[in-house]
């Protein structure tokens, strides 16, 4: 994703929904993880849990990454 036009993501975002949803739930991820992670003292089920959550945002990241890639191919050959 990070070498993904920010226009196309932009462009991606407004007309592709799915694209839409999994960067949504990216970002939602992240917060999450971000919430947890900086809490002083981690309990070894918020440990687990983190681990969890980041498997499941570059699982979404990969995903989310093929679409857009998909997605400016098809602006190109248009």
């Amino acid at each position: 994703m990070d070498h993904i036009d920010p226009a196309i993501l932009e462009l991606a975002l407004k007309h592709d929904s799915e694209i839409k949803r999994l960067y949504d739930e990216h970002r939602r991820l992240d917060r999450e993880i971000t919430e947890i992670d900086s809490r002083a003292y981690l309990t070894e089920t918020e440990e687990f849990e983190i681990k969890v959550l980041k498997k499941k945002k570059l699982r979404v990241k990969e995903e989310l990454t093929r679409k857009l890639e998909r997605y400016s191919g098809h602006l190109v050959a248009a």
